[in-house]
């Protein structure tokens, strides 16, 4: 019975302990007193004080002595299991608060994570969200290049079809122009025969035309040495001056003068002279060892230099073939070159050639 009673509060104490653990509020009501009342529900109803005042008519009865000292031996071993199970209860007591600490702990962490699964399913809904987006914006990406690559596929046929028919055109082109081609040598052909014939024509002409060409080509081969070499048509002065006693004419020309301004200097060439000399008077005192001159022409050109030139006192003397000259302006720029080797302009001649 006893068992029975034991087995009992152990039970309902320890559902009321599993319940107190589900509430920490109710783990406060597990007292002392709340003990000594359990304790107090196992006591038989038969009181110590009326059992201790029987004690004597006990001990003269052989079997209630031996139950009550079987009785008094259960309740020592009860008082044993009594206190066992209170210091176990004060144990469980204090787990409990431990675990209520923990509950709480556990709540408050529970409260982080679900907080945190909140956030993360708002940035996940927010992620969906924007991909869903991104993807819409890829399809109507996908839609324009669909567009542009089948407008490239008709730009591609044009094309192809364009191309074939300039390959056609090109063919028919280079026909046209074989036939040019055929038809140029044809042309080229009757060219060669015609020129064939003028030659066989100039072999049979008379030479009184080619005696004045003989004479003019003389002429300019004498104005082409006057350019190059002054020594060689200085020679060829001379042989002509042995052939012909006259002596060419001589034509001095002063130096340009701004302030002055009379005019171009007048040079009149005669019909059958061969050369002229031109006298040029250097202004100043100075003397440099060596003198170099151009001539241009009235659109610019130069048309003449030389860096070999004679000197006569205090003039500067040059001689040209007559056929050099033509009936134009001119202007010739002397200069001087010092012992350093060095050109210094001297003076601007300016004439006109007429030739009668």
């Amino acid at each position: 019975m006893d068992n029975k009673l034991n087995n009992q509060v152990i039970t309902e104490t320890t559902n009321e302990i599993d319940t107190s653990l589900n509430d920490a509020k109710e783990v406060d009501f597990l007292t002392s007193s709340w003990l000594e009342k359990k304790v107090l529900q196992v006591i038989t109803p038969l009181s110590l004080e009326q059992i201790t005042s029987i004690s004597e008519q006990i001990e003269n009865h052989y079997v209630a002595s031996v139950v009550y000292n079987e009785l008094q031996k259960n309740l020592t071993e009860r008082e044993k299991i009594v206190t066992e199970f209170k210091n176990k209860l004060v144990e469980t007591h204090s787990k409990a608060k431990v675990f209520a600490e923990e509950q709480k702990i556990l709540n408050v962490k529970i409260d982080k994570l679900v907080n945190r699964q909140k956030q993360y399913l708002k940035e996940y809904q927010e992620g969906v969200q924007e991909l869903e987006e991104e993807v819409s914006e890829i399809d109507k990406q996908t839609i324009e290049l669909e567009k542009q690559i089948i407008e490239l596929q008709r730009r591609k046929s044009e094309i192809a079809e364009q191309q074939e028919v300039r390959l056609k055109e090109q063919d028919t082109t280079q026909l046209e122009l074989q036939s040019e081609v055929d038809t140029l040598e044809k042309d080229v052909a009757v060219l060669e025969k015609q020129h064939n014939d003028f030659q066989e024509q100039i072999k049979t002409m008379s030479p009184e035309g080619l005696i004045a060409l003989d004479n003019r080509i003389e002429d300019l081969v004498h104005h082409i040495c006057s350019i190059f070499e002054v020594s060689l048509s200085t020679d060829l002065t001379n042989k002509q001056t042995e052939n012909n006693p006259a002596p060419p004419p001589i034509f001095q020309i002063d130096p340009w003068a701004t302030e002055e301004n009379q005019g171009l200097a007048q040079i009149f060439i005669p019909v059958g002279v061969k050369h002229i000399i031109l006298s040029l008077h250097t202004p100043g005192d100075k003397v440099f060892e060596r003198y170099s001159a151009e001539l241009y022409s009235s659109n610019g050109r130069r048309v003449w230099n030389s860096d070999k030139l004679d000197t006569n006192g205090r003039a500067i003397v040059i001689t040209f073939n007559s056929t050099f000259f033509l009936s134009d302006d001119y202007e010739l720029r002397l200069r001087g070159r010092n012992s350093e080797r060095n050109y210094t302009p001297i003076a601007e001649y300016y004439f006109h050639v007429n030739k009668k």
